[in-house]
């Protein structure tokens, strides 16, 4: 829907979805940002992580209080959306 400051998506609804770490996607794009583990920080929000990231945020005492595996969020809103997970290239390779 257009608005006056571009696009207002508050009747948008996801086709496919797929939990990726963002610290990896910022670095090496989609195809290298796999998510292991989704952390649950302050207000209940969820930031999915690959162990790297998990060991290098407990390295520099960023904690990490619950770490749920990614792959039960995933499937989670998988369910509850009703939707497809959003294929890569890596995850055609497993």
């Amino acid at each position: 829907m257009e608005h006056a400051h571009g696009y207002r998506a508050a009747f948008a609804y996801p086709q496919r979805l797929r939990l990726i770490c963002y610290l990896c996607f910022w670095q090496w794009g989609i195809d290298e940002a796999a998510a292991d583990l989704v952390t649950c920080l302050r207000r209940g929000r969820l930031v999915p992580l690959c162990l790297d990231h998990v060991e290098l945020s407990n390295r520099y005492g960023y904690q990490t209080p619950s770490l749920v595996p990614a792959s039960e969020v995933e499937r989670a809103l998988l369910s509850n959306y009703a939707i497809d997970v959003l294929r890569t290239n890596l995850a055609a390779a497993v």
